[in-house]
């Protein structure tokens, strides 16, 4: 039960680190999702809402897709789908 309980608490913490690492820049005022910065092309940031409030989460697309932040869906890689991903993290 320990072990399980420990699986979970560092589940847990590796995301909250990854919301530090990649989600910073991200002000949380309204339910979306956004490109990471630096760009990883298979994660995403999202503000969901949790409990009425807004919450920042990192979320990682299944598979081999990677993050379209134009539609805001994870989808076959492509240079398409990877585009406006890499130019919002390009500009600044």
């Amino acid at each position: 039960m320990f072990a399980l309980f420990l699986a979970v608490f560092v589940t847990i913490a590796s995301c909250d680190n990854n919301v530090a690492k990649y989600c910073n820049h991200i002000r949380c005022t309204r339910v979306d999702k956004e490109c990471t910065k630096p760009l990883k092309p298979r994660s995403f940031c999202w503000c969901q809402k949790v409990s009425g409030k807004l919450e920042l989460r990192y979320g990682v697309c299944p598979g081999k897709k990677v993050f379209n932040g134009k539609n805001d869906k994870c989808q076959d890689d492509s240079e398409t789908a990877r585009a406006h991903c890499k130019r919002q993290t390009s500009s600044g």
